[in-house]
């Protein structure tokens, strides 16, 4: 019997086409939003203080505030919400 391998392949990346979907993200790649996710949740658990890891999840941090920032203007003055936001 073979083996899969169904988290990393499959279910990561469409967990982060998801979000980046419902979020209006449109030029941001699934791998970075993966990257940053991880760099952040490395760098919550950074318990050693180590400072390779802290770096990572301030340029992630970064990366994403940079992210948002470049579509906050478009959400709020020209794009009509999703359907499923709608009630």
């Amino acid at each position: 019997m073979g083996r899969a391998e169904l988290f990393e392949n499959p279910a990561a990346p469409t967990a982060s086409l998801a979000l980046l979907e419902l979020s209006g993200f449109e030029n941001i790649h699934q791998h970075d939003k993966a990257k940053w996710s991880q760099a952040l949740m490395d760098g919550v658990g950074n318990y050693q203080s180590d400072p390779e890891t802290s770096s990572r999840a301030a340029q992630a941090s970064v990366a994403i505030e940079t992210a948002i920032d470049a579509i906050l203007d478009r959400h709020r003055n020209e794009v009509p919400p999703p359907q499923y936001f709608h009630q």
